[in-house]
């Protein structure tokens, strides 16, 4: 396990989300067997922050092969962690992102918007390539919160807004293909 950290902080400093989150998986993986369950799950989180950051910019999961963890098994082993600790909050919300990301990961895999509001959908993208760069170089090895995060954000995440409500204005199921959001349990 702490070869797997080692290299993902790395990977993680060098912007290489696809490769942190199949190590960090794996580093969760060696906790499982090491039954370290709270060190397992932190692994796990941090995988899936940067599998968020490769959401959608994959066509298939072929990658997973070289570790026989795919994004799916990621969210399987914190939702058995999740039961494991009766939260059910938690786990309403690892289903959620799983959900959100498999939608995100499937329109990837589609030309969306390939000829509609092109300017706006372009600069969507950008600005949440930025976003999700930032936060994987700023998240290694630590766990803010998401509002630290969106704190930390808010230029990129209020000029993304704008764009978003303008897409909304003259496209709007563009525009909800392109802000896919979670809910909580409680919502």
């Amino acid at each position: 396990a702490p070869a797997a950290q080692q290299a993902a902080e790395d990977a993680a400093k060098r912007g290489l989300a696809d490769l942190v989150w199949q190590l960090e998986a794996m580093a969760g993986e060696a906790f499982i067997a090491l039954n370290r369950a709270d060190e397992a799950e932190s692994a796990f989180r941090r995988s899936q922050a940067a599998i968020t950051i490769v959401s959608g910019s994959l066509g298939t999961d072929q990658s997973k092969r070289r570790f026989s963890l795919g994004k799916g098994d990621v969210t399987q082993r914190l939702a058995a962690l999740s039961v494991a600790r009766r939260d059910w909050e938690q786990l309403f919300s690892d289903m959620e992102t799983g959900r959100a990301r498999a939608f995100v990961d499937m329109i990837g895999r589609r030309p969306v918007a390939s000829d509609r509001e092109r300017d706006l959908v372009t600069k969507i993208r950008a600005l949440d390539r930025r976003l999700l760069d930032r936060r994987l170089r700023r998240s290694t090895f630590s766990a803010p919160s998401q509002a630290s995060d969106d704190q930390n954000d808010s230029d990129i995440l209020e000029e993304r807004t704008i764009i978003v409500r303008e897409l909304a204005r003259r496209d709007p199921d563009l525009a909800d293909a392109l802000s896919i959001r979670t809910t909580s349990l409680k919502q």
